[in-house]
This record gives structure tokens, sequence and C-alpha cells, in this order.
């Protein structure tokens, strides 16, 4: 492998190449000065390497490399930045950059609090691996190594890519972490890398260049079901459960979620051994949720949980003062419109025009003299991505018109069977039935009636009616008056055949009959 402590002391403006040997990459970088020098340089041009030159061999060594990321997230439990005088900054995770999206990593203390994983990187010797390493929880020391991937073939060079996180020889020396959550102390990484210090105040540095590795005392991890990113919005006025565990925390608190009432009462359950959840109903917009849980020992983790919810889908309500009107009058049509386009709205149907979008909008119906009126009101999405189609509503008016029909279930009757004359009228005061003649229909008992359905058989010759009609044509006929001068007649024609038992004499001879 073609490397060396002098090539690895850095010097962040002169990069002299990338190497590439056995899948793996090396950046070789010119000897530098003292180092609070070189560490000034790494943090003022740190950022320019990795945004600009390191994106594209990120993105190339992503591929290459033979094994598989542990993913950032919230449970990452290691972050910030160690130094190495040797190989200069080594980052935890890829939260301390904007990374995370395109090449995720990170160093994490695992559920059991105490077996560590994940990968941190060093933008001059690559990937190194924490997965040999573990956290003591009640002493907060950090023990084990770490493995740069880049030296695990040593049989090329002699080196072995090993971080020893502490040890007692030649001299006691570890990683732990205080009750402020910072890591202090350090690490040998033998001659190439040396010794990497995970806290500025090992240099006495900060204040010039501030920098340390945060490791979170317990293990803490706060989601929900749905809406923790924009393409996984909570659909308006819709329920979302909030959901943590912990491993070591003794009690949470609340915060944040405005306007819910996430935060009331702000004591929440710890979420150890099983899981907590809280159920927030018809969340409305976006909201922060925040809980802060803590330790026997007073440590605390703070989570933050921003939850997205869709826009309101655009919405109309129609509501009408009167369903039922006389005829030739009009209504008062009520609406609101909720997240449409503004003067998007247009009436159709049975009225029309152009309408104000808004809440607690009012109109006429306008004259009205259909029996059925469907008034309808449609509106374009405030929301068109979201929400591409149109918003519609519609209320039915009903006209008090006056409606008359006349039915004989047979039009056609031999002599003797009986037929049903059937009548429905709506909207009439008076109904009077006549023959042409008089003001009753023949054979049967009905008189001057109001608004209603009716039905009533009629029996021919010589049915079991007292009224039996004999054979003949006979039209019913039905004259309804309603209100505003409306009126309305319907007929009905019954035809009633002869009696097939009528016979008549010719002549002398009793024998011969004319049927």
């Amino acid at each position: 492998m073609s490397i060396s402590a002098t090539h690895l002391w850095i010097s962040w403006r002169n990069v002299q190449n990338v190497h590439f040997e056995h899948n793996k990459a090396f950046i070789l970088f010119e000897t530098t000065h003292s180092l609070v020098e070189d560490m000034e340089k790494a943090s003022y041009n740190h950022m320019y390497i990795m945004n600009v030159f390191l994106k594209t061999v990120f993105a190339f060594l992503f591929f290459i490399l033979p094994f598989s990321f542990a993913y950032a997230g919230q449970t990452d439990r290691v972050k910030g930045w160690a130094w190495s005088e040797n190989i200069g900054w080594i980052s935890m995770n890829c939260t301390n950059t904007d990374y995370c999206g395109t090449i995720e990593y990170g160093v994490t203390i695992l559920g059991d609090n105490t077996t560590m994983n994940g990968y941190a990187w060093s933008s001059n010797i690559g990937w190194i691996d924490f997965s040999n390493a573990t956290f003591n929880s009640v002493s907060g020391v950090i023990s084990g190594t770490a493995q740069v991937l880049a030296g695990e073939d040593k049989t090329t060079d002699g080196w072995d890519g090993i971080i020893q996180l502490s040890d007692t020889t030649p001299f006691a020396y570890n990683v732990d972490v205080q009750n402020n959550s910072e890591a202090e102390g350090w690490a040998w990484g033998s001659d190439v890398v040396g010794w990497v210090s995970f806290n500025c105040s090992n240099l006495n540095t900060c204040g010039t260049v501030d920098y340390f590795v945060q490791v979170e005392p317990f293990y803490f991890e706060f989601t929900a079901n749905g809406g923790v990113t924009d393409d996984d919005a909570v659909v308006f006025e819709e329920n979302v459960e909030l959901q943590w565990t912990t491993a070591g925390a003794t009690s949470c608190t609340a915060s944040g979620g405005a306007p819910t009432s996430w935060a009331t009462p702000s004591s929440k359950s710890a979420g150890e051994p099983t899981m907590a959840t809280y159920t927030v109903f018809n969340i409305e917009s976006d909201t922060t949720f925040v809980l802060t849980c803590e330790d026997a020992a007073g440590r605390e983790i703070v989570r933050t949980l921003p939850i997205y919810v869709l826009p309101p889908s655009p919405r109309i309500i129609m509501t009408t003062d009167d369903a039922n009107i006389p005829i030739g009058t009009s209504t008062t049509i009520n609406w609101s419109t909720r997240n449409v386009a503004p003067g998007s709205c247009v009436a159709s149907g049975a009225w029309s025009g152009s309408k104000t979008d808004g809440e607690n909008q009012s109109g006429s119906s306008g004259n009205l003299s259909n029996l059925e009126n469907y008034l309808i009101l449609t509106c374009d999405s405030g929301t068109p991505i979201e929400y591409p189609n149109p918003a519609t509503a519609q209320v039915l008016v009903n006209v008090e018109k006056l409606t008359l029909s006349l039915t004989l279930e047979s039009e056609n009757i031999p002599f003797a069977d009986p037929t049903v004359l059937n009548y429905v009228s709506t909207y009439a005061n008076t109904c009077i039935p006549s023959d042409g003649a008089g003001t009753t229909w023949p054979g049967t008992t009905i008189g001057t009636v109001t608004d209603q359905e009716y039905s009533e058989t009629i029996y021919a010759g010589s049915g079991t009616s007292t009224e039996a009609l004999p054979p003949g044509t006979y039209q019913f006929t039905l004259t309804c008056n309603g209100n505003s001068g409306q009126q309305e007649t319907a007929s009905a024609l019954l035809k009633i055949g002869r009696n097939p038992n009528f016979s008549e004499q010719i002549g002398n001879d009793p024998d011969v009959n004319e049927q």
C-alpha cells in the first residue's frame, strides 16, 4: 500500500492524488506545520473538501466497498468529530455534514446499551468500523477497537488498521463519556493514524477549534406511524400515533406539538421495556413534537419529531333554507368552501354564474319551477399538486308543483271482472272526480279529495259491488287545483265487455237464438 504517515499529515488544500488499491481508496496529502495550525486550516477547509471534492469520491466508494452500511438515524447515538494529527478529521455520522441521503453512515450503540456498531469516515483513510467496540453505560468508558478497513490486509504493508480505544500499556488511556454526553480522552491507531483525540479539551484548542464526539447515554427512538417525511405526510384531520422506546431512561417529558394536547400532561412513560404510544387525533397542520427523556443519573436526551400534514382537501358544504318551496319562488342557498382556488367557484344545474368562495357564503336560488331542482357548486382545488380534482357539492330543492296521474290496471275487462283505478297527486289542494256529467265517478264512492295516493276497485256487470257497471265505455276524469292557480286534469278510459249469457229470441222457433 503506497501510503505513509508523512503523506497522511494533513494539508487540506493540497490533495496530492487519490490512489486505489484492493478496492480501497487512499487520498494523499502534503505535510503541514504545527498541530493547531493544521487543525485551524482543517476546520476552515474541511467543508470545502467534503462538499466539492469528496462528494464524487464518496459516491464512488460507496458502491465499490464490499460491505453494507448502518444507515444514519436518530438512534445513531454517536455523532460529532474526532481529530488525529496524522489523518485529520474523523466524522462519526453523516449528520455532521449534508451527506445523509447521498451516503448514509454512522456509529451507534445498540439497544443492549453495550454493543457498538456502524462506520465512521476519514477523508484520508476511508471507512472505520466500530463493530468491535463496546460501551459501558455505567462508567461511560468506550473500549475495544475500531478497524480501518483500508488496513485489514496487513500482508501487503504490515499495517493492521486497528485503532485501540483503551489500554493500560505502555500507559493508561481510554475514551470515556461524561454526564454532558461529550466523549473525552484518546485512542491510539499506531504510526499511521497516531493519537486520536475525541475532544478539543485534550489539546486545549476549544475556542480556537471546537470539536468533540457526542455519545448519547442511553438508547432512545422517537418516531410515528406516519408523517415523519414530506413524502409520508398525514392526511388532514387524520390521526397519527407517536411511538417511542428507550433503554436506560427512567422518565420522559413532552413539549411542543402545538396546537395538539401532546404536552398536556407533559409527563410521559419512559417507553421501557415496551414501546410507549400517544395518539394525536384529527391533526390539522405541520407541527414538531419534542420528547425529553433522562436516566437515573440525570442525563438527558432530547428528541424532536416533525410531523408533516397534507393540506386539507378542497371541500364545499352546501345547505338550503327551504328544500320545498312554492312554484315560481326562490330560497336561500348557503355554502362554505375550504382550500379552493380563489375566484374559481361556478354554479350549475338549476342556477348559474360565478360564486364567491370562503366561509359562510349565501345567495338566492332564483325562481324555480321544476319539480326537482339540483343546485350544483364546483370549485377548483387550492392545492392542485396534492388534490388535482375540483370540489363539487349540490343541494336539492323541491318545488311544490302540482302533479297528477290517473291509471287503470286494466283498461279492457270482460263482463263481471273487476279492475283497479289508481290516482296519485302531489301538492293538490282539491281534486274533483267527474265522468263528464256529474261530480262523481260511476261505480265508485269517491267524492272531492285532496293530495293523496288512492286506489279503488271497479266492478263490471254482476260483480259483488252494488254499483257494478254494465257493459259499455266509461271515462274517468280527475281535476286537481294547487297553489298559485295551478290546475291539472287527468283521464282514463274503461271498456267493459257484453254479458256472454245474453240471448234474444228470433222468429217463432224457441230453439233458435242470437247470442
